[in-house]
């Protein structure tokens, strides 16, 4: 049986480069002649209404399932703030929210329209790669100046406060693209930064990090990046130092997994890492490499490439961002 995989994920053009193909892999590709706004992709986002929204960097877009609808910047204050969207997500109300190149917007689907959001001390601080809603209801963003957090009754976002031990933190942390996440427990955040993997008490506004925790197994000041969640209770994170790929559990703080990928894939950075339904991990690198971990079962790493001669081959060497429907395909 041929395992179908669809993916609209990837951002860069067809490498030059021609290599096997993995036999069991058949792609189907989504682009701008189907309506997409850009091939270029940074971000997916499935609704409460089954609709999927795309983030590209020219415009956001919604597809219904038939149908692209693509929204841009324009001359008036109800459209985007930028046309590079690198994140998005949900709130409780079905309102969209996305970090943007300037800014962030929030698009409200039952009035059609967006209303934007400047950030704090905003000569600096521009680009916003990670956005989240948590548990609660509130909305979380960073990039790489600082975390910020959406005041409602102000209708406005305004840095977060941090502590490390009871001193308020006052040096700025590089916050990574898909560097945010929520713990399971919706006690607090974890961020992938310039200065370790840290994690954030909402509570007590709290940092743990490699400065106050002695694990030095999960918290080391080695720059990390590629934070994931997985449906598994586990995380993935990727320490450009060690060159690991590391599985941690974000209740106990605990590291779970460790995984090394084979030099000849260079990961000297690791951009973006997906487990899927098999549990095998996919991961994508600055070096233009994609490819596959089947971590639980002898560690077997597989190496997938465009082909420019194979319409069914994967569309792009770099992915910033993966997703697996209810079917099994990607």
């Amino acid at each position: 049986m041929i395992k179908k995989a669809y993916l609209i994920l990837f951002w860069l053009c067809a490498s030059i480069l021609a290599c096997a193909q993995q036999p069991d892999l058949v792609f189907h590709h989504i682009t701008e002649k189907d309506g997409l706004s850009f091939n270029i992709i940074n971000c997916f986002l499935h609704d409460s209404h089954g609709n999927l929204w795309i983030g590209t960097y020219n415009g956001l877009n919604c597809f219904d399932g038939s149908h692209f609808y693509v929204y841009k910047k324009g001359s008036n204050k109800n459209t985007l703030p930028d046309n590079t969207v690198h994140k998005l997500t949900e709130d409780k109300k079905g309102n969209i929210w996305g970090g943007t190149d300037n800014g962030i917007f929030c698009f409200n689907k039952q009035t059609n329209s967006f209303k934007t959001y400047t950030t704090p001390n905003v000569k600096v601080w521009f680009a916003v790669s990670s956005i989240l809603c948590d548990q609660q209801g509130t909305i979380w963003a960073g990039n790489v100046y600082c975390l910020v957090k959406y005041n409602a009754l102000a209708d406005s976002f305004e840095k977060a406060i941090v502590k490390i031990g009871d001193k308020e933190l006052d040096k700025d942390y590089n916050i990574r693209k898909n560097g945010l996440a929520e713990s399971p427990d919706g006690k607090g955040l974890w961020l992938a930064t310039n200065k370790g993997l840290l994690y954030y008490d909402k509570a007590n506004q709290k940092m743990v990090s490699a400065f106050n925790n002695k694990d030095t197994a999960l918290f080391t000041k080695n720059s990390i990046d590629a934070l994931r969640t997985t449906k598994y209770g586990h995380f993935w994170c990727y320490d450009n130092i060690r060159k690991l790929l590391i599985g941690f559990d974000p209740i106990t703080k605990k590291v779970k997994y460790k995984v090394e990928p084979k030099e000849t894939f260079a990961p000297n950075s690791i951009a973006t890492v997906f487990e899927d339904d098999q549990h095998l991990l996919w991961a994508s690198t600055w070096e233009y490499n994609i490819f596959t971990i089947d971590y639980l079962h002898g560690n077997k790493q597989t190496e997938i490439k465009h082909d420019k001669n194979n319409l069914s081959s994967i569309a792009g060497d770099f992915f910033w961002d993966i997703m697996q429907d209810a079917d099994g395909t990607y």
